[in-house]
């Protein structure tokens, strides 16, 4: 197929699909459509993995969530998306734009155009990519093809324990309601010490049969595991909002995966997202209104998080936020908010390699002169003594 037909048809397709489409030639970017104004592609970053694709047609997702359906022909990679389950927040586009260094003006943009994405359903993606290989590679390809892979039950994973009986099947049973209760306990608790512990020396246990299908079966279970893992974190004191999404976008990523050893390291992501998320909640109070409040600041971290804002959050007054929560964190809300502002540049300062100006404008300081000086009164450093001392590395400005 000639460029410009090329070209003309990925169009149609954004322009139908509401979604990206580019295309590579190698990997050199040679065509982009959208009918959305992103500032910087949203695929920026996801080069490599889309090029160490083999297959022909296929899926990919990323760690937010987000899922990408290519097509190869020759030396063509066409790559539309990216697509989500479910919207994000505006933090959580906010941190997208963060790790790919806008700046303020480029970071509305680019979280205005994550916003106009409409939810579009993985099956009609790639559906979408299935008709695209017809035409480019003449291959008639399922649809189940992707979704639900058969897999011989030879091939689960060979150092699960055989059945030999029904006492055999009796101590699978007691074992897994053990692991089960610890690992509930560990999420519940957010016990990260005890979880990581636990993990390297859990035996190996073969899980009840759900499905004729081994990776169906696998599947079926994730999908048991994230129900329950997900009320164990809501008695730990995670939003229950926050807790139900994140099931249900671990759920959607593992019916994207092909293979059995991709969903077990898939548990153990999940399980160690939501025992971190309670461990954060854990070491800021036990009191329930803290706790509130700490989630609202960490929802809206790059915002000024006003004490009316929170106070309207929480359904209190502004009087009786104030002084409930002095009463039990022993801190103004002002100061409680900076704290947390603090932390997160600390942990940006050590991770990233951002400039300071760009953190600043990401946590919600009016200016990068008001950070340094709120950093240094907190930390005793300014900012890039701080990265220094930590890293090795000096910072520019």
């Amino acid at each position: 197929m000639e460029n410009q037909d090329l070209f003309y048809l990925t169009d149609t397709m954004a322009s139908l699909a509401g979604i990206p489409v580019r295309i590579y030639q190698g990997k050199e970017k040679i065509h982009y459509s959208s009918m959305l104004s992103f500032p910087v592609d949203p695929v920026t970053g996801e080069e490599e993995k889309v090029f160490s694709l083999k297959d022909k047609v296929g899926y990919f997702y990323t760690e937010d969530f987000y899922y990408y359906v290519y097509v190869k022909s020759k030396e063509k990679t066409i790559v539309l998306g990216p697509s989500r389950f479910r919207k994000q927040n505006k933090q959580e586009q906010r941190d997208i734009a963060f790790r790919l260094g806008l700046d303020e003006e480029d970071t509305i943009s680019f979280c205005s155009a994550l916003d106009q994405l409409m939810p579009f359903p993985m099956e009609s993606l790639l559906q979408v990519a299935l008709a695209l290989n017809l035409v480019l590679n003449g291959e008639r390809k399922s649809l189940t093809e992707f979704l639900l892979p058969s897999l011989p039950k030879e091939k689960e994973e060979v150092n699960e324990s055989p059945k030999t009986g029904e006492d055999q099947q009796e101590n699978y049973g007691h074992n897994t309601l053990n692991i089960e209760k610890k690992l509930l306990f560990y999420v519940s608790h957010g016990d990260k010490e005890g979880l990581d512990h636990f993990l390297q020396s859990m035996p190996a246990i073969r899980p009840g049969l759900l499905s004729d299908n081994a990776l169906r079966e696998r599947k079926n279970l994730f999908i048991v595991i994230a129900t329950l893992v997900s009320r164990a974190a809501i008695e730990g004191g995670l939003d229950s909002e926050d807790a139900f999404t994140l099931s249900d976008l671990y759920i959607q990523r593992s019916e994207l995966v092909h293979e059995i050893y991709e969903i077990n390291s898939l548990i153990f992501r999940m399980i160690s997202d939501y025992t971190e998320r309670v461990a954060s909640l854990k070491t800021v109070s036990s009191s329930p209104l803290v706790q509130q409040v700490y989630t609202y600041v960490q929802k809206h971290i790059s915002e000024d998080c006003s004490i009316d804002e929170i106070a309207a959050a929480v359904f209190l007054s502004r009087s009786r936020l104030c002084t409930k929560f002095r009463e039990e964190s022993g801190k103004t809300v002002k100061d409680f908010v900076m704290e947390q502002k603090i932390a997160e540049a600390k942990k940006l300062l050590v991770v990233t390699t951002h400039p300071l100006s760009q953190i600043s404008t990401y946590l919600g300081f009016s200016s990068q002169s008001y950070f340094n000086a709120v950093f240094r009164k907190a930390v005793g450093l300014s900012p890039r003594a701080y990265r220094e001392k930590n890293t090795g590395s000096e910072e520019a400005h």
